[in-house]
């Protein structure tokens, strides 16, 4: 993480982040930190010290006891005017931080660490957002944006995802094929855990989570999504940053296709009262993390409860025989029927040890999960499989649907759904 001092007791503990940050919230592309840097320097009423209940101390070079905080003024503004600051924490001796944000949205950050002054917190910042502006009356620039002036992007950046057309199933396609948008580079950089084998395998995700929005708003299951007047939706998408905190995500409702769009990354409670999920009054940001499964849809089957036809071995050993590896064609059907079978009876005895042996993949197309199994035919269990089993339950048993190749889209697709574990 790269450093940048500010004088010799505040440090940018993460300039890159602040950055990226400051950008988004401000609009204003390709910020240069020196332009922060001499503002802060150079300018009038930039630092604003605080206790942990945010009343206001006097600027100090020395660390009073009582400061938890300082804030340093950026110079620039959010897309609706409101200044942003950078929030430091006071150390041994020096202050350090990179977080970004417009005063309510620093002053919610405060109370998480000082909860039982969250009252007095929010009172003192509006006092505090009241005389700003006579503070800073006295600066020779008051502001840095109009400075980078036509760079400026006054509307929050869209997912830059092609939206499709109603019934045009080419847009439809390029929808899902195509490379991955800014939001899904955005969310990349985030993660904490990145279990994904391409870029490409998050951005299905993305999209695949919006799918399943729309089918959650449509069961009226309000727990794992917050809907605006527009039918907009925000979900956590069960993925976490950096930091550790859920990563929200605002999609828009397309009814065309019976999903869900992904717009933008929802970052603070500021942004859920802009977009109109939430009221000023209300704190109710919590969402359960999305799920793509129904009660009915866990798999605790016995090898009884399958149904495995000459009809099914058929399509998979003939039909599909160009997915076997190559030293596997010359198998006798009978050989590779028995590998099937033996995969098939081992995988159900290792689920019911482990309910976690069996991955799910969610369709987009019908809401259905299937469950898959390894198969392994030359290599020994506790290696990768060449090949993985496709199960689905029907009206009384369990099929086995088709064979699929243990490659790198369908780790991809097996780590949606499996997000922080691991594969086999």
């Amino acid at each position: 993480m790269r450093e940048i001092y500010i004088g010799d007791q505040i440090i940018i503990d993460n300039t890159d982040e602040m950055l990226r940050v400051l950008e988004k919230e401000s609009g204003i592309p390709n910020i240069d930190i020196n332009d922060v840097v001499d503002f802060i320097n150079k300018e009038k009423a930039t630092k604003f010290y605080f206790d942990s209940a945010m009343n206001g101390k006097s600027e100090t070079l020395t660390l009073g006891r009582d400061i938890k905080y300082l804030w340093c003024d950026t110079g620039f503004t959010d897309t609706n005017g409101h200044a942003l600051f950078i929030s430091m924490i006071a150390r041994d001796g020096y202050y350090s931080g990179h977080f970004v944000g417009i005063g309510v949205y620093l002053a919610g950050k405060i109370a998480d660490y000082f909860p039982e002054n969250r009252k007095e917190i929010f009172d003192n910042e509006k006092k505090f957002r009241d005389k700003y502006e006579k503070k800073i009356e006295s600066r020779t620039t008051k502001h840095l944006n109009e400075q980078y002036g036509s760079k400026r992007v006054i509307t929050p950046k869209p997912s830059s995802f092609p939206i499709p057309n109603k019934n045009n199933e080419k847009d439809l396609k390029e929808y899902w094929e195509s490379g991955p948008a800014e939001i899904t580079k955005e969310i990349h950089n985030m993660l904490l855990v990145n279990n994904w084998k391409t870029i490409k395998g998050l951005d299905r995700y993305i999209k695949t989570a919006g799918t399943r929005a729309y089918q959650l708003v449509g069961e009226n299951k309000t727990d794992y999504c917050l809907i605006n007047k527009f039918g907009s939706v925000v979900l956590n998408t069960g993925l976490m940053d950096k930091f550790g905190t859920p990563i929200y995500v605002m999609y828009k409702k397309h009814l065309g296709f019976k999903t869900c769009i992904p717009y933008k990354v929802i970052e603070s409670k500021t942004e859920y009262i802009k977009e109109g999920f939430i009221s000023k009054a209300s704190d109710n940001t919590e969402l359960r993390p999305i799920s793509f499964f129904d009660e009915d849809d866990r798999f605790d089957a016995t090898i009884e409860q399958f149904d495995i036809t000459p009809k099914s071995l058929s399509h998979i050993i003939e039909e599909r025989k160009a997915r076997f590896p190559e030293e596997t064609k010359t198998m006798s059907d009978m050989m590779m029927a028995s590998k099937i079978r033996q995969a098939l009876e081992i995988g159900i005895k290792l689920q019911q040890t482990d309910s976690s042996y069996a991955k799910p993949i969610y369709s987009t197309t019908t809401g259905a999960i299937t469950w898959t199994l390894p198969l392994h035919i030359n290599r020994d269990i506790t290696e990768e499989p060449e090949l993985v089993l496709a199960v689905r339950k029907t009206s009384y048993f369990y099929e086995i649907k088709t064979i699929l190749p243990y490659d790198d889209e369908l780790k991809d697709r097996l780590t949606a759904l499996s997000l922080y574990g691991r594969l086999w």
